[in-house]
């Protein structure tokens, strides 16, 4: 048995017109030494959160607020992207007003279209196949959550890799970055593994259906901005294990994005790591972009 409990007690109803999961906020216990910090001395396992939403999904809201209680609860151990893809009516920006801001990336398109995307709020955590699902309902996020931070016994696992992230920023009006992300290994690994790396953006005011209300002045967090190597990133190699214990990897590039998007001292970079056979990611990581430095 697990040392560390988690109880989430949510009620939901899948609505078959709108498709759009309509859910309560949980009810969650005490997790003692839950929170995982970037200063940590010991490495932390990251859980990668790619939340599915849209501003006119009136119970999105709901999921978000499940996921910043379970933020305070992980802490850094979460890292939350939140997308919204192309192909949805829940997505579509109207022509003018509080609902305008286009916040659809085609990215989010191709990874819901990969993993059998099915409606509105709901998550990829890990991108993890639970029960030949990879897109999980709003009951399951924080028992697969702890699963993956925690073994059986209530200990905190530990990570295959780190991922440390470096940035320089060139031009603060065109969003010009030079962006360098090093892997280290902490145990073997057998397999194929790709990088990716990505953009979000916090404090978006803009509009969004809570409920039966259009809140005009929403604040909207961790929004999918830019995808720095792809929707899928690039390959870091096939049966690393042969190089372990002294594997390290290394990659540059470069951000120049002129398009009317808001604050980069909002921003962020977001890098994970996923096994290409399975999907599964094994580890993420995200730096926020601070141009006082």
């Amino acid at each position: 048995m697990k040392t560390i409990n988690i109880l989430a007690i949510i009620t939901f109803t899948l609505s078959i017109l709108t498709n759009c999961d309509k859910i309560e906020p949980p009810y969650i216990e005490g997790c003692a030494n839950c929170c995982g910090e970037n200063n940590s001395t010991q490495p932390i396992k990251r859980i990668l959160i790619e939340e599915f939403t849209g501003h006119k999904c009136s119970n999105c809201p709901n999921g978000t607020r499940i996921l910043e209680g379970l933020k305070e609860i992980y802490c850094d151990h979460l890292v939350i992207v939140a997308c919204h893809p192309t192909n949805q009516d829940f997505t579509a920006p109207n022509d003018f007003g509080p609902l305008s801001t286009d916040f659809r990336k085609e990215e989010c398109t191709q990874i819901g279209n990969e993993f059998g995307f099915w409606g509105f709020p709901s998550a990829l955590i890990n991108r993890k196949n639970i029960d030949n699902n990879y897109f999980l309902f709003t009951s399951e996020w924080s028992e697969t959550i702890d699963n993956l931070i925690f073994d059986s016994n209530g200990n905190k696992l530990t990570p295959d890799l780190e991922i440390d992230i470096n940035y320089q920023i060139n031009n603060i009006d065109t969003k010009e970055l030079n962006i360098d992300v090093s892997l280290n290994y902490i145990n073997q690994l057998d397999g194929n593994y790709n990088l990716v790396v990505l953009i979000t953006e916090d404090n978006i005011i803009s509009g969004q259906y809570d409920g039966d209300q259009l809140i005009e002045n929403y604040v909207h967090n961790h929004i999918y901005r830019a995808a720095i190597n792809g929707a899928w990133g690039e390959n870091i190699g096939e049966n690393l294990n042969f190089n372990y214990p002294n594997f390290t990897f290394n990659t540059k590039h470069n951000l120049n994005w002129n398009e009317q998007w808001d604050n980069l001292d909002n921003c962020a970079i977001v890098a994970y790591v996923y096994d290409v056979t399975t999907n599964e990611v094994i580890q993420s990581f995200e730096t926020k972009i601070n141009i006082i430095d």
